[in-house]
């Protein structure tokens, strides 16, 4: 996690606010913007075994190179939560979708990860 992030965890069971939180932060400090004069909006929506878990806000992010490391970042932060209640959710994957809802990458868990031993 990132320092000067407090989180509640046990009351973030899906990972949206802390990975919000942490969106914010980045976006304060970005400047640059879309044609548009805006940032494009993306959504990150997490494939589980059950189903689908729905981002409901998105994100306003510079593009795609910044959605993929945001997708990374989300995983990593949602895997280091499960871990911690000694769960393993490595088999999910987040889907990273446009404001008009077409899936533009998919992202596993996994490739979050660089084996090291």
């Amino acid at each position: 996690m990132r320092k000067g992030i407090t989180v509640e965890i046990r009351g973030d069971p899906t990972g949206w606010q802390l990975r919000n939180q942490m969106k914010a932060k980045i976006a304060l400090k970005t400047s640059i913007c879309c044609r548009t004069g805006r940032m494009a909006k993306y959504y990150f929506h997490v494939l589980t075994s059950e189903g689908r878990v729905i981002d409901p806000e998105g994100t306003e992010l510079e593009g795609m190179d910044a959605a993929h490391v945001s997708a990374i970042e989300d995983a990593r932060a949602l895997m280091s939560e499960a871990i911690l209640e000694g769960k393993d959710i490595s088999s999910r994957k987040i889907e990273i979708c446009d404001e008009n809802g077409a899936l533009l990458q998919v992202v596993s868990f996994r490739s979050a990860l660089t084996v090291v031993d």
